[in-house]
């Protein structure tokens, strides 16, 4: 095999070594849940941005409240998001907002906390903060009402050291081995 060949193949190989290693890399960091420690710990540092959202998806009533990191655009010449409320009757009714303090808050909790939806639901807001393949998520819930909170497909929920909150883990198949 002469040069001209060699050098092309060595770095075609060279290349998808390098993509494998790297999808390798980037599955694994998706593969564990975020655990009960840091998300108690993230808890506390993040309380007051937390507590504003829980106090904004509030408003809503008995309405169920979706936020996710993709519903939103904020830049410094336009700012706005989009969440999804719903009641018994109404699925996923869209809903503009357009608080600067409100978008702050979401913009800091979703880029720099890196949390992806926040959920009210019946009696508990979730943030979920990790969700992987194969329907797992993990994250953190404040319970409305003081009950233990009702979250779908929760293989564990246990208390957190502030009063109402708890960290939590979902993981579909489990659930419903479980529950079969």
């Amino acid at each position: 095999m002469n040069n001209k060949v060699k050098i092309p193949l060595i770095i075609g190989i060279t290349v998808v070594v390098l993509a494998l290693i790297a999808v390798i890399i980037c599955n694994l960091s998706f593969l564990s849940a975020v655990q009960k420690d840091t998300m108690e710990k993230e808890l506390t540092k993040n309380m007051e941005s937390i507590t504003a959202i829980i106090a904004y998806a509030q408003t809503f009533g008995n309405q169920d409240v979706d936020i996710t990191d993709t519903d939103y655009i904020y830049s410094d010449s336009k700012s706005w998001h989009t969440i999804y409320v719903s009641s018994d009757t109404d699925v996923g009714e869209p809903v503009t907002v357009t608080d600067a303090n409100v978008l702050d808050t979401l913009d800091y909790l979703f880029k720099q906390c890196h949390y992806q939806n926040i959920n009210k639901s019946g009696n508990t807001i979730y943030l979920q903060r990790w969700a992987a393949i194969r329907y797992k998520s993990a994250g953190i819930a404040y319970s409305l009402n003081g009950e233990e909170p009702k979250i779908d497909y929760a293989t564990k929920i246990e208390p957190l050291s502030e009063k109402d909150w708890y960290y939590y883990e979902t993981d579909v198949n489990a659930w419903k081995a479980q529950n079969q």
